[in-house]
């Protein structure tokens, strides 16, 4: 059975790895300074992370927080002052296609509902269909799409700012396909 729960400052040198070792692709840009600083946040709670794990195996997590990247700002309507930003989802190479990116996605929107967050708000590569199709799975909505030759170097190079409306969200329970359990931290 697939178990997800909160990151604890122990698991953070193994995310730190396992980011670089599963979510390098042509796709994502992972500046290796940021991403580690970003990882080193779970230990002072300014960014909450979830892991999926079977048998103590780690098989994904999601990072996110409550600080949003400027390049989402403009997108913010009037009056939406309670937002969050869906930093990262790496799923283990052999267990991807699972469900287990949508699962930490749905749980992590739990999370976030339960703390009053507004919107969920995640930024993408244009051409990544993977990604692309597991944030539609979880209600994201495409906002805006640029050229971002700065951080993209293949494909159209264009990346695509996304967003999913927790105050219409209902579902407080976590009911995919996958048989998952949540555990605090």
């Amino acid at each position: 059975m697939v178990h997800i729960r909160s990151a604890k400052t122990e698991d953070i040198p193994m995310l730190k790895g396992f980011i670089f070792e599963h979510g390098q692709n042509e796709w994502n840009y992972l500046p290796r300074e940021e991403v580690l600083a970003h990882l080193s946040k779970i230990e002072i709670h300014e960014v909450q992370a979830l892991i999926a794990e079977e048998a103590g195996t780690c098989l994904g997590f999601c990072s996110f927080n409550k600080e949003l990247p400027e390049k989402c700002l403009r997108y913010i309507p009037t009056g939406k002052n309670k937002n969050a930003y869906l930093a990262e989802v790496v799923v283990h190479k052999s267990h991807s296609g699972k469900g287990i990116g949508s699962e930490l996605v749905e749980a992590a929107k739990n999370v976030l509902k339960m703390q009053d967050i507004q919107a969920l708000y995640a930024v993408r590569h244009t051409d990544n269909l993977g990604s692309a199709g597991m944030m539609r799975k979880s209600g994201f909505e495409v906002i805006a799409e640029f050229d971002d030759f700065e951080i993209r170097t293949s494909g159209s190079r264009r990346t695509s700012i996304t967003r999913v409306e927790l105050s219409n969200y209902e579902d407080i329970g976590v009911g995919g396909k996958l048989p998952i359990s949540i555990a605090g931290s």
